[in-house]
């Protein structure tokens, strides 16, 4: 359970809202390496009114590191939108179904004729190629019904290294290089007038090289985990015995000793949680997260390695200022002793000034 398996795909999903004020929103990163091309498949999904063509310019861009940091830096300054998209490397048209249609598929979109209610075609590469003809009852398989509009936009992730000119002139084939890509929707259409259309779902698969692993960005720290998870729990039952000599040896257990092990015992809990965590976003490319699962296990992770962190720090210190001969009984005895001393010498401090008082 706990093996972190190959990644499927990495996904996110949410809801952007774009008007004439915010006309881009970016919704995720990407990492994908040196070992072929990724790919992304991005599913938006809205209301059937509010984004009729003609009035609205929807994309999907694709930025690498240098131009996603020169396109932020546009906005900054405040250009206008359509100058600064030229920066992205990759641009796709969005094309959302006809608010009007009534199924969709194979490059056609049907139509209901309101004075007839017969059906019609229109081909969406050549808008004059128009047909009467039934969803119900054509050659090409089964149609999608419109019920919102929807669309699939596919994009492969693809970054080369240079070459020289002596490379380009032998026809030596491109290497692929690793780099981080991000994903941005935008309608630069709705800058020129008062926009207000309906929001959009998202849901964003990125898939890395073959979409048989993890990101390029978080690739090898399964392994990274299981060697230090190993070499945590190969190490535990070593310092267990020490413990358990020592205890057999005094009577008693050094309390530095006992928070040693509750920082070891935390730590170790946590690579185990985190091994969990990439198993499980390995499969389904989400993991366990708080806005995924009750079962944070991510979050969880963060919280004992934090607390960890703190005891080794506190222990560290104690240590420094010269805390090297208490035990756990002793503490005890003390915290109790200072206690009742506390509470018997304000009564004697009561009784002598009742006594004064007196006299």
């Amino acid at each position: 359970a706990l093996a972190p398996t190959p990644a499927r795909a990495k996904v996110e999903t949410g809801t952007l809202k774009l008007d004439s004020v915010t006309t881009e929103h970016t919704i995720a990163k990407f990492g994908t390496g040196n070992d072929g091309p990724g790919e992304l498949v991005l599913k938006l999904t809205t209301a059937k009114r509010g984004w009729e063509r003609g009035t609205h310019q929807l994309r999907l861009m694709l930025f690498k590191n240098r131009k996603y940091a020169k396109w932020k830096a546009a906005i900054a300054k405040g250009s206008l939108c359509d100058v600064r998209n030229r920066l992205a490397d990759v641009t796709k048209v969005v094309d959302l179904p006809h608010p009007l249609a009534t199924h969709s598929g194979h490059g056609f979109e049907y139509f209901e004729d309101p004075e007839t209610g017969r059906s019609y075609r229109v081909n969406k590469d050549n808008p004059e190629d128009v047909e009467w003809r039934d969803p119900n009852n054509h050659t090409e398989g089964p149609l999608d019904r419109v019920i919102h509009r929807e669309t699939e936009i596919r994009v492969e992730l693809r970054h080369f290294k240079r070459q020289s000119r002596k490379a380009r002139r032998r026809g030596d084939p491109r290497e692929d290089k690793a780099t981080h890509w991000f994903a941005v929707i935008s309608d630069c259409a709705m800058e020129n007038y008062d926009a207000h259309p309906p929001p959009m779902h998202y849901e964003l698969n990125m898939f890395a090289a073959d979409g048989n692993h993890l990101p390029a960005d978080i690739l090898g720290m399964g392994k990274l985990y299981w060697l230090i998870f190993l070499a945590l729990a190969g190490a535990a039952p070593g310092g267990l015995w020490l413990a358990s000599n020592q205890y057999r040896r005094l009577g008693r257990v050094h309390i530095l000793t006992v928070m040693v092990f509750a920082a070891y015992g935390l730590q170790t809990t946590s690579v185990a949680l985190e091994l969990m965590h990439l198993g499980v976003y390995s499969k389904d490319g989400k993991g366990l997260q708080w806005r995924h699962t009750f079962f944070a296990a991510d979050f969880a992770a963060e919280t004992m390695q934090g607390a960890s962190e703190l005891i080794t720090s506190l222990t560290l210190l104690f240590l420094a200022c010269g805390w090297t001969t208490v035990t756990v009984g002793s503490v005890t005895s003390r915290l109790v002793g200072s206690l009742e001393s506390g509470v018997g010498g304000a009564n004697a401090a009561t009784a002598a000034a009742a006594a004064a008082g007196g006299g």
